[in-house]
């Protein structure tokens, strides 16, 4: 089962988990064949692979994609088994603020440890034939709503969570497709710094699901 990517304009990094190297073809060949970005011979497409991703290839990284672009945008794809939390620190980093002619992929096998931290700065690319389209309709309706309804909304998947319906780890799919939306937006800038802020604290097993939401619905 492949990845399903549909629009590489909304986010700067990305997070795909699996196969490294069935993914690794599927992003090149997305690139190629959508974007007309080349996998040879091109000197702003990055492909790295390591077993464990040190601190001074995330060190290196993160020199190489503050430099000018002799294209329009520097590509860089990081395939490894494993990161040390000192490489980690440094791409967090570079995450917080990064550079707008760069963009990123990060590719761990599935179950990999990345801490939470790391996972709210990128956006999870979903598996092609997964059902998301539920997922997706929720958000909009969460976005297009109005205060009291997104609180009721908050309330209600809160509620679940408790009961063991739904995992943290869709509530944080649900916050992806929210931040997608909030992107295309051009007047949505306060609102996704917002849920930027948020997004850490959601897969934090002791934070309070209700009162990360109910922050969000009163954002928007």
């Amino acid at each position: 089962m492949g990845l399903k990517i549909e629009n590489l304009e909304a986010h700067h990094a990305y997070l795909a988990e699996g196969n490294l190297e069935a993914n690794l073809e599927t992003i090149l060949s997305v690139l190629e064949k959508k974007y007309g970005i080349g996998r040879t011979g091109n000197p702003d497409l990055f492909v790295e692979r390591s077993a464990a991703l040190t601190v001074d290839e995330a060190r290196e990284l993160r020199s190489r994609a503050y430099t000018k672009p002799v294209t329009q945008k520097k590509i860089f794809i990081l395939a490894f088994e494993a990161i040390t939390r000192e490489a980690e620190n440094a791409l967090l980093k570079l995450f917080e603020e990064p550079p707008s002619s760069s963009l990123f992929f990060i590719l761990i096998p599935r179950g990999a440890r990345l801490s939470g931290t790391m996972r709210s700065r990128l956006y999870l690319l979903n598996q092609a034939g997964k059902n998301v389209e539920a997922e997706d309709e929720e958000a909009r309706r969460f976005c297009a709503g109005s205060p009291r309804e997104r609180l009721e909304m908050s309330a209600g998947l809160a509620g679940r969570v408790e009961k063991g319906e739904l995992s943290r780890q869709k509530i944080f799919d649900f916050l992806n497709s929210v931040e997608s939306l909030l992107a295309r937006k051009s007047m949505a800038a306060e609102s996704l710094r917002a849920l930027l802020e948020i997004k850490p604290f959601i897969l934090d097993k002791g934070s309070s699901v209700k009162m990360i939401l109910e922050y969000l619905a009163f954002s928007l």
